[in-house]
């Protein structure tokens, strides 16, 4: 099984917690090289204030303990999804403003 199939199973587990609350998660790509996952956050999630807090310490979290090669999950939003589609899933490495505000709150750098 490649690191995107494991990065699946993952999802699939969380999955049913993210939809009690009408929210969901979609896969967009995984760099295995990088050990980035990108994903996209949907429906009640997209938007919400807690949504850095479900993606870093829930979806980031749960991923990284069941792929070892992952390092980081980061939240795409519709603007670079639409960019990781038009290249067949190598995605663009700018992050959003929301995981630099998660960073910042943190006292880190992004990626440490």
């Amino acid at each position: 099984m490649n690191a995107t199939q494991k990065v699946e199973e993952c999802l699939e587990k969380i999955r049913p917690a993210l939809e009690m609350h009408k929210g969901n998660v979609m896969l967009i790509g995984v760099d295995e090289k990088e050990g980035i996952v990108r994903v996209k956050l949907e429906g009640a999630c997209q938007g919400c204030p807690m949504s850095q807090v479900t993606l870093k310490m829930g979806i980031e979290a749960e991923i990284i303990s069941q792929v070892p090669s992952i390092k980081q999950v980061i939240a795409v939003d519709d603007k670079e999804k639409e960019c990781c589609d038009d290249k067949k899933g190598a995605c663009c490495s700018k992050q959003s403003d929301e995981d630099k505000w998660f960073f910042e709150l943190l006292g880190q750098e992004e990626g440490e």
